[in-house]
């Protein structure tokens, strides 16, 4: 699709319009007129402009314009004052308008990777709690010096001033790569065998989805990228979100779908899986797949839960996510991929936990072998700590609270090991009570 009917603008209800990924050229001026519209996704089409008449939208919070081809940026948007979320990354602009620092509930802007080699000191007067990513632009270092020392005399005098992400100076480009690089050798592993392994056991669950040939496998995941971003959207809608934790969680998520999407290469620390495709064709596994199978199951529970409470599974679904994905500290390696996949397995939120009737995504059950391993080191845990307690803990069999805090950390941390496994793997500990407790006893010491 090229192109719209610029007739949509009259819906006169229309309040959200996806259209991302589908090869836009152009977008109607027309739309300007669509009164109650809120929400606008143009992400990754082919725009090469943007109509000055959607200034007129005047009920528009949330514009998402990255991965366009833009060179330009209307100033007369600087008129759509309802504007909270403007995202402009992976454009062509060489600057940017005055008009839109103006805006008085702009949230978030997003200018990476763009071609800006002049920060518009506008800018350093748009909200205090707006966050206004510059990061990837071709900034001089004298620019982002000169932004600095403007911000530091501002903040010096009392004045607040939002928070712009600059690029780091040529020297500290140097400097945070090889911090980066360091990081990485701390941090090499692949993702454990219970998260592997459920991982594997999710894409059992969906087997029409993210299969086949390369081309095939990207194709799929480009239509889970747009159904996440829209989910996003609508979660951003909500003025009582944390704007800044929605910003890097739609970050996070880009990176981890540019390595499924093969944009960015994988690394040892991402994680190894295998996806067999047709003709022989065998796919390492990405963040991309972590992230699709994820939004997969989020998925399939807003399709259980009953319509009365769709809307709070969503909102619970997408808050889990957004969690995850921003405490992945920028980074979308094995930690994240974990955190990501954790929430599969667990209720989305104390709300869902004391509400049975909004349908929680079903734990993926641990196989018998990865049930002992979690056990028995969930086990070693809790005995560490009873020793903490009181060093002189008796060998000859097991504390009571021993089993009571065992059950009671499997139920809150592991719900995907199955009950019967957690009870007949405390048995067998318990049978070798004296054994085990040597085994603990001398690791805790050596740790120490």
């Amino acid at each position: 699709m090229r192109s719209i009917p610029p007739e949509i603008a009259q819906a006169k209800a229309l309040q959200t319009l996806l259209l991302a990924n589908n090869e836009l050229t152009s977008f109607p001026a027309e739309m300007g007129q669509a009164e109650a519209l809120q929400s606008l996704n143009l992400y990754r089409n082919d725009l090469t402009s943007f109509p000055a008449e959607m200034g007129q939208a005047k009920a528009l919070a949330y514009l998402n314009l990255g991965f366009n081809h833009l060179t330009s940026f209307p100033p007369e948007m600087g008129q759509a004052k309802g504007l909270r979320t403007l995202n402009l990354q992976n454009n062509q602009l060489t600057d940017f308008p005055a008009e839109i620092a103006s805006l008085p509930h702009l949230r978030h802007l997003d200018l990476s990777n763009n071609l800006l080699t002049q920060v518009p000191r506008a800018l350093l007067d748009a909200p205090v709690d707006a966050e206004i990513d510059l990061q990837n632009n071709p900034l001089p270092d004298a620019e982002i010096q000169a932004v600095r020392d403007a911000i530091a005399e501002r903040r010096a005098a009392g004045q607040p001033v939002p928070n712009l992400l600059l690029p780091p100076l040529a020297e500290e480009a140097g400097d945070l790569r090889e911090a980066v690089a360091n990081e990485m050798n701390v941090h090499t592993g692949v993702l454990t065998r219970a998260f592997k392994k459920r991982l594997d056991d999710l894409a059992r669950q969906f087997p029409d989805h993210l299969n086949g040939s390369n081309e095939q496998q990207r194709h799929a995941m480009q239509e889970i990228e747009t159904r996440l971003i829209s989910a996003l959207d609508a979660h951003a809608l909500d003025p009582a979100h944390d704007a800044a934790a929605l910003a890097k969680a739609r970050n996070i998520a880009r990176l981890m779908f540019q390595k499924g999407l093969g944009e960015l290469p994988v690394f040892v620390n991402d994680f190894q899986h295998v996806v067999t495709g047709s003709d022989a064709d065998v796919v390492t596994g990405t963040t991309g797949h972590v992230l699709s199978y994820t939004f997969l199951a989020l998925e399939a529970q807003w399709t259980r839960t009953p319509e009365s409470h769709q809307a709070e599974a969503r909102e619970n679904g997408m808050k889990e996510l957004v969690s995850a994905l921003d405490s992945g500290s920028g980074r979308c390696d094995t930690r994240l991929c974990e955190e990501v996949l954790q929430m599969v397995g667990l209720p989305l939120s104390t709300h869902a936990e004391a509400h049975p009737e909004v349908v929680a995504i079903q734990p993926v059950q641990s196989s018998i072998e990865e049930s002992r391993e979690i056990v028995m080191e969930a086990a070693k845990k809790v005995l560490q700590a009873l020793l903490d307690i009181d060093p002189a803990l008796s060998n000859e069999s097991p504390p009571a609270v021993w089993r009571s805090t065992l059950a009671a950390t499997m139920q809150r941390d592991h719900p995907n090991v199955p009950a019967e496994q957690v009870e007949k793997q405390m048995q067998y500990i318990e049978s070798a009570w004296e054994s085990f407790h040597e085994i603990v006893v001398e690791q805790h010491a050596g740790d120490r």
